[in-house]
């Protein structure tokens, strides 16, 4: 967690490479990424950040609500990124 603003942050930002790589939640607990996914975009927002590559979300409910966001986020516009077979 880090500090912005003089306000906690709930999510864990790891840098590698050339990236910083977020978690704002778990998988197995989908509330805990959608609790934290609209902190995330803000503080992306205000970072100026360009690019966001982001896991898709295919589960009913909450699932479906943070993929909402997710497409909202980046105006609709979706990359479908695979795996290339060797």
């Amino acid at each position: 967690m880090r500090r912005k603003n003089g306000m906690r942050q709930t999510y864990r930002r790891i840098h590698i490479g050339y990236a910083d790589v977020f978690s704002i939640g778990s998988r197995e607990e989908e509330e805990t990424i959608a609790h934290h996914l609209y902190e995330v975009l803000r503080d992306f927002d205000d970072d100026r950040v360009d690019v966001i590559y982001s896991e898709a979300f295919y589960t009913p409910k909450m699932g479906q609500a943070i993929m909402n966001r997710l497409l909202k986020a980046a105006g609709h516009k979706i990359i479908n990124a695979q795996e290339e077979n060797k």
